[in-house]
């Protein structure tokens, strides 16, 4: 066989097993992406008006979804009453701040299944009450213990009298431990708070974790149109929703472009400008500033996102005034004092770079003005610690707490007060910060 027939056969050799394994990856994506089993049910895209419940049956159930404002005995039926496995029902016509019984099913005969509470009215001064779980996609004791811990403390206390759950559950991404396949959301996330998120409406970051298959787009319904407030983003990876008198932004820092002037910096921008919320919120997974067990000045494999974060997008958060962002993918505590105008590595901060007044306390809290530039700062916070806390220097000199104990995130928004609790797995409060805001 002479060298150039050998050569052909080796590239057609080397051509077939890449092709093979190539097949063999988009094949394995797409079947760890394939709905593996029941979830549910979880309740999506809050609205003062509107709400979405999704489920996955064992066996084909009727699409069909009773509901029923808490103490009426009249049920309403949404759904089309189509027999599947795969469920999503959006309920329209509702009123604002108000608890309804549902169920699912064919038939309105048997007892509640669960009960879910409507977002209230753009402007509401609250209170309203947030559960931050910070890269909670495991099904492990830590989960477990947050969850208990984090329960008991509200039920004890509450953010009003007959208000036992939050409003909402927001996680900062990786909601799907190791890689993101549906097994990983069913038997992870959604195993670990199968019991709470019948009754809370769920608002999901998308992690890297989750990005490794494409089962986060099958899972959830998350607004695409501005159908929970906010500008129409055209994509379930980056929305954002009123929640009362807040704003919420959720940024995807995984699959889509980082480009400030690309499709979601476009829309941020828009976004941003728009909204007339007296606070504004941003989640987004990789953390621009941590010293925890991600550093976030270091850029091996795609940490060089998280550089992006902070040097590109960050001044377009403080130029709108954003008050509080919250980031995950280093997993331990983070909270920084009122910082502005720093967007580089940690060796280079200094007090310069402090605003405001107040040092975060209850006692002596953040304080600034109802409507904010980039003049006013902003306080960072890192939470990605809810089911695998692991430590690190946790040194940053822009942070005013730092731990790697295992926990959650209670925010409370009342009127123009922003109060932040850290919930440690033994049930002990870690850290406890606030924002006051005041007009000019």
């Amino acid at each position: 066989m002479n060298a150039v027939r050998f050569g052909k056969l080796v590239l057609i050799g080397l051509l077939t097993l890449i092709a093979a394994v190539a097949l063999y990856r988009f094949t394995e994506l797409r079947l760890d992406a394939r709905p593996s089993g029941p979830i549910g049910p979880f309740l999506q895209s809050p609205a003062p008006d509107a709400i979405t419940v999704r489920w996955r049956s064992e066996e084909p159930t009727a699409e069909r979804v009773f509901f029923r404002p808490e103490g009426a005995s009249e049920w309403q039926a949404e759904g089309d009453g189509a027999m599947g496995t795969d469920h999503r029902v959006r309920l329209s016509g509702l009123a604002p701040a108000t608890r309804y019984q549902y169920r699912l099913g064919d038939s309105a005969a048997s007892e509640p299944l669960a009960s879910f509470r409507t977002s209230p009215a753009p402007g509401d001064p609250g209170p309203h009450r947030l559960w931050l779980l910070g890269d909670p996609g495991v099904n492990n004791p830590v989960a477990h213990a947050v969850r208990d811990q984090s329960l008991a403390w509200m039920e004890s206390n509450p953010i009003e009298e007959g208000r036992p759950l939050p409003d909402l559950i927001l996680t900062s991404g990786d909601n799907a431990y190791p890689s993101g396949r549906d097994r990983d959301f069913r038997d992870g996330f959604f195993a670990t708070y199968a019991e709470q998120l019948p009754f809370v409406p769920l608002w999901p970051a998308h992690g890297n974790h989750d990005a490794r298959r494409t089962a986060y787009e099958r899972i959830f319904d998350l607004p695409t149109r501005g159908e929970a407030g906010g500008e129409p983003s055209g994509s379930e990876f980056y929305y954002s929703f009123d929640h009362g008198n807040a704003h919420f932004v959720v940024l995807d820092s995984e699959q889509h472009s980082l480009d400030p002037d690309g499709a979601m910096g476009r829309w941020l921008r828009q976004d941003l400008a728009r909204t007339e919320a007296d606070w504004i919120i941003v989640i987004v997974h990789r953390a621009p500033f941590s010293r925890g067990s991600n550093d976030a000045d270091e850029a091996s494999g795609s940490d060089w996102r998280q550089l992006d974060i902070r040097d590109r997008w960050m001044p377009i958060l403080e130029q709108h005034g954003v008050d509080l962002i919250i980031a995950g993918h280093s997993h331990g505590y983070e909270r920084s004092r009122m910082v502005g105008g720093f967007h580089t590595t940690a060796d280079r901060f200094d007090d310069s770079f402090l605003m405001g007044d107040g040092n975060g306390s209850v006692d002596n809290p953040y304080r600034r003005p109802r409507r904010c530039d980039e003049s006013c700062g902003t306080v960072y916070l890192v939470a990605g610690m809810s089911a695998l806390p692991q430590t690190g220097p946790l040194d940053h000199p822009m942070m005013a707490h730092s731990e790697a104990t295992g926990g959650a995130v209670i925010l409370d928004i009342d009127g123009l007060e922003l109060t932040g609790r850290y919930l440690r797995i033994d049930g002990s409060i870690g850290d406890h910060f606030s924002i006051v805001k005041s007009d000019p």
